[in-house]
């Protein structure tokens, strides 16, 4: 187990998770909150590519869709993607894909 742990002064400070390179890491060695985060800000493109989805064509749809939500997902996704709450992330970006091509 990895413990946090900084020093100010006499007083010991433990901290339980930890912004590194974009990547939360957290004491219990969980990606819970670093694909909270991820997800946080998938629904802010999910969210622009809805709003573009009448107003827009094909090819602003997935530019929006490259540069909001695919970068924010792939992104260290070699560390996070075997983890069990890496699904509530996939089923996001399925979600997004059926709103850019006016799927059920």
């Amino acid at each position: 187990m990895i413990h946090f742990k900084f020093c100010i002064k006499i007083k010991k400070l433990e901290v339980t998770n930890i912004k590194f390179v974009g990547l939360v890491l957290d004491m219990h060695k969980e990606w819970k909150t670093h694909i909270e985060q991820i997800r946080q800000k998938m629904c802010s493109g999910c969210c622009a590519v809805r709003l573009k989805y009448h107003f827009g064509n094909t090819n602003t749809l997935k530019m929006i869709y490259f540069a909001c939500v695919h970068l924010t997902m792939k992104y260290r996704i070699i560390f996070w993607g075997n983890s069990m709450d890496s699904k509530r992330v996939f089923q996001l970006q399925k979600r997004v894909v059926r709103i850019m091509t006016g799927a059920k």
